[in-house]
């Protein structure tokens, strides 16, 4: 079952050169992106920064306004305010920094409580419970209730992140970054902690990220994207052991890893990467890639390899 499906996404940020009239340029921050989550699945977004990743984030809980193209959750199409509304109680986010996500002024037991106040679920009695129970369910006890973020340690605050966006019961949570602002061995376990709770919640992932190494630990499918649009889609297994896209390969090859397992050959990088107010025609990363082709000034229309979709020319379906 679909649990969540983007079709056509695009998220334009207006650049107004003048300070009257209508803006001339954009910023295609996502630019016509189509994918969907699994219930009881881990999909990892993977890309570099300005990739659009945390845009499709944004843009799923409302924060961004969406250019073009459609959002349904369950089957139901997010358009209006009040849907919304309704799609805020059923998915929730975990920040990279818990420092900067987490109220400084507020108590702990303010912080998780404060979706439920929102909602006004449940009497005082039942929240102050509901706080209580998921405070045990992240792994710490009742006596940071009235602590201060700043009386926490860094993994502490995220387990209090992760806290919050459990008390009201998602179906779906988006983890943007969850683990990069940590400790090695904490992000261990966190990273553990994630696993127990989907598989004892049933819960649904989507796992922003940009360390191969954490994407290939926790994800059942990979989305790799470059400037705004995807470039390679499929089982995370298939996908980091035998990358298929030119800029998955180069993507992979610079990680530096004691055991380069998932590296196949010496892809690297060649040029900067384009500015995002004037992005190349057709492929994004033919500018940087030492196969591009004079075709490549075309959009590519996405292949299917076995389970797997890549747009790129190199490959034909079958």
């Amino acid at each position: 079952m679909k649990i969540l499906e983007i079709k056509n996404l695009k998220v334009y940020f207006p650049i107004k050169d003048k300070l009257f009239g209508k803006p001339e340029r954009f910023i295609k921050a996502v630019d016509g992106v189509s994918f969907y989550v699994e219930k009881g699945e881990t999909l990892g977004i993977v890309g570099e920064s300005g990739s659009g990743k945390s845009t499709i984030a944004m843009t799923i809980l409302g924060v961004h306004k969406k250019t073009a193209g459609e959002i349904l959750f369950e089957g139901r199409a997010v358009e209006s305010k009040e849907d919304f509304k309704f799609l805020r109680k059923k998915v929730q986010i975990v920040f990279q920094d818990p420092e900067a996500s987490l109220d400084p002024r507020k108590r702990i037991k303010y912080i998780v409580r404060e979706g439920l106040d929102i909602y006004k679920i449940g009497t005082k009695g039942d929240r102050e419970r509901r706080v209580r129970e998921v405070i045990s369910k992240v792994g710490l006890t009742e006596d940071v209730l009235n602590k201060y973020p700043h009386e926490l340690s860094g993994g502490q605050k995220q387990r209090v992140s992760i806290a919050r966006a459990l008390v009201l019961e998602p179906e779906l949570l988006i983890l943007d970054e969850p683990t990069s602002s940590l400790d090695v061995s904490v992000q261990a376990q966190i990273l553990n902690l994630l696993m127990d709770l989907q598989e004892r919640l049933s819960l649904t992932y989507i796992f922003i990220s940009h360390d191969l190494k954490v994407v290939e630990h926790i994800a059942d499918r990979v989305m790799i994207m470059y400037l705004g649009k995807v470039m390679e889609i499929g089982p995370a297994q298939d996908i980091l052991l035998e990358p298929l896209h030119p800029y998955t390969r180069a993507l992979l090859s610079s990680v530096p890893l004691p055991d380069p397992k998932v590296k196949k050959d010496d892809e690297v990088f060649e040029g900067e990467i384009p500015s995002p107010l004037d992005p190349p025609q057709g492929c994004p990363f033919k500018t940087r890639c030492k196969y591009a082709m004079d075709i490549c000034d075309t959009p590519p229309e996405p292949i299917r390899l076995d389970d797997r979709l890549i747009f790129c020319y190199l490959y034909k379906e079958g």
